[in-house]
Order: structure tokens, then C-alpha cells, then sequence
């Protein structure tokens, strides 16, 4: 039998339920997670929804600890509580029915990120707001006359545009320092589409890559296609949810792949042939340079052009 214990996650409180226990409320402090676990004993999962950050410190804490850990997405939790009969929600509630959903569903454990993982991490998402901000402050510079607001968005378009460089080398000289880390990026920039700034974001933000099979790290990313078929209802497949920030960095550099890696090219040229939209050929592209970068970190292997199955 599954021992799951599922934890609901707020600023200020973490409230947790072993599965048909009643649940309990802790502070979300260093104090109040050092007790939780305490609390939680040795479950074979514990179970929690993203929250806006504030479960980055009860994360880090339960790896530290030892514990499994699955991060599910609110909308699966919320349907399985409804197909179960709990229409009401609370926190005790929702602690609760996170802790059955762990017994039922078996979800993924997230990887037990290394030493310096969180770093990466914390760096390659800063980078992401600074492009964030960077393109907001280039789209109103482009629509501003008056010379003083110009100004203005050109001193903050310049310090900007220093933070981006500079936070960009400080996760690469992190990188440096950890063998396991350049090693990776080595083997990813090897292929033919994939550059530094987009190895960077894979070892910062899919430790995944290389552990999962390729099906489930699609899903994972979010570019395996979803399929809507109800009698004789079909709807053309479409992808949805996974990690927006990995398919959006994966973008660019498939279109260069559909252009110089032999592999990818092969691939979109039989998707044009077929007489297939633009979009779809390139997702299908990106799956299939996933899941050669995939294969390619799960074998310690710098990239070699392979024959597509037939």
C-alpha cells in the first residue's frame, strides 16, 4: 500500500494530510518545514501544486531530506477531487485529497536536484524576466515621440541589456565549475541548432533531460500532441501545459535545425511534403530534437547524425 502524504501550500502556512488523517497546519518557515517533515515521517510520495514560488524552500527542504516529491499541475488535482465527489475546497480538504491522489495516481517524482541545480535555476529564470522587461521596454521606445520619455527607456533599455550579459556569464562561469554540468552543455552544443544561450537553459531548467523516456519528457516539455477523438468527432491533435519557458527557448533553435541538422531537416521536409501547416511542422521538429537530446544525454554521447527509422 502507498503511503502518501499531500501538503498545501500558502505564504504564510503548509497545511499537510497523511491519506484519510486529518490534516495540519505549519508555518511556512524554516522552523515550521524543519517540523513538517518531522510530521510527515517516511512516505513513499509526497505530493504538492506549484504555489508561486512559495514551495521552493519546503522543496529544497524535503530533497535535502531525503523524501520523494511530486509537483502536480492544480487542473489534474481539481478534476480528480471533483470525479471523486469533493466539489467543496479547503486547505485541510485539498491536503487531504492531494494525499489520495498520490495513492491512486502515482505521479512522477521530481528529480533530486544536485548541489548547484538551484543556482542555475534562480540565474536562468532572473535572465528570463531581464529579456522579459527588455522586450517591453523596446516595444514602448518604439512607440514614443516625445524625447525625454525616449530617454528615459534608452538608459533603461541599456542597464538592461548590461544585466543580461552580465547574469548570462555568471550561469555560465557556474556551469563551468561543475564538471557534470559542462559536460552536459558540451554534449548539447554539439548538435547542429543548439547553441550556448539554449544549452544553458536545458541544464538549468530540464534536469529531466537524459533521465525520462521520450514520450513522458514531451509531455513534460509540453510539445507531445494531444488527441481529441469522441465517435466520429476529430479534432485536429494539439499540444498544451508542460514548461512554456523550455518550448518557447526550444523555438528558434528547431527552425535552425530544420535548416542545418540533417535529422531535423529530414524530418520537416517529409512533414512539407505531406502538406502539413507550418506550426505543426515545427513542434513535430522540436519533439524530435528533444528526444535526440534526450537519448543523446541519456548515453554520454556527443551527437552523430542518425538514420530516421523507416
Amino acid at each position: 500500500m502507498t503511503i502518501s502524504v499531500g501538503i498545501d501550500i500558502h505564504k504564510a502556512t503548509l497545511v499537510a494530510a497523511h491519506e484519510g488523517e486529518r490534516a495540519t497546519t505549519f508555518p511556512n518557515t524554516a522552523a515550521g518545514i524543519t517540523r513538517l517533515i518531522a510530521h510527515v515521517g517516511q512516505p513513499d510520495c509526497i505530493v504538492c501544486e506549484p504555489s508561486g514560488g512559495y514551495e521552493r524552500p519546503l522543496l529544497a527542504a524535503l530533497h535535502a531530506a531525503g523524501l520523494p516529491v511530486a509537483r502536480v499541475q492544480p487542473h489534474r488535482v481539481r478534476a480528480f477531487a471533483v470525479s471523486a465527489g469533493h466539489a467543496a475546497k479547503t486547505d485541510p480538504l485539498d491536503a487531504r485529497v492531494l494525499a489520495r491522489f498520490g495513492a491512486v495516481m502515482a505521479p512522477r517524482l521530481l528529480a533530486t536536484p544536485g548541489p548547484d541545480a538551484a543556482g542555475w535555476q534562480a540565474l536562468s529564470t532572473r535572465r528570463a524576466q531581464l529579456r522579459e522587461l527588455h522586450a517591453a521596454e523596446q516595444h514602448r521606445a518604439a512607440q514614443v515621440t516625445d524625447p525625454v520619455v525616449r530617454t528615459s527607456l534608452e538608459a533603461v533599455l541599456a542597464v538592461l541589456a548590461t544585466q543580461l550579459v552580465t547574469i548570462s556569464a555568471q550561469l555560465d562561469a557556474r556551469i563551468d565549475a561543475h564538471l557534470a554540468g559542462a559536460h552536459r552543455r558540451a554534449l548539447l552544443t554539439s548538435v547542429p541548432g543548439i547553441g550556448a544561450t539554449t544549452a544553458q537553459l536545458l541544464v538549468a531548467e530540464l534536469p529531466e533531460l537524459g533521465q525520462l523516456p521520450a514520450k513522458e519528457l514531451a509531455s513534460l516539455v509540453g510539445v507531445a500532441p494531444i488527441v481529441h477523438e469522441s465517435g466520429p468527432r476529430r479534432q485536429d491533435a494539439h499540444i498544451a501545459g508542460g514548461r512554456p519557458r523550455i518550448r518557447t527557448g526550444l523555438w528558434l533553435p528547431t527552425m535552425t535545425a530544420m535548416r542545418h541538422n540533417p535529422v531535423i531537416r529530414a524530418v520537416a521536409d517529409r512533414l512539407r511534403a505531406a502538406g502539413k501547416a507550418h506550426k505543426v511542422i515545427v513542434i513535430a521538429c522540436q519533439h524530435k530534437l528533444l528526444t535526440l537530446l534526450n537519448a543523446m544525454i541519456a548515453h554520454d554521447e556527443l551527437w552523430a547524425p542518425r538514420p530516421l527509422r523507416p
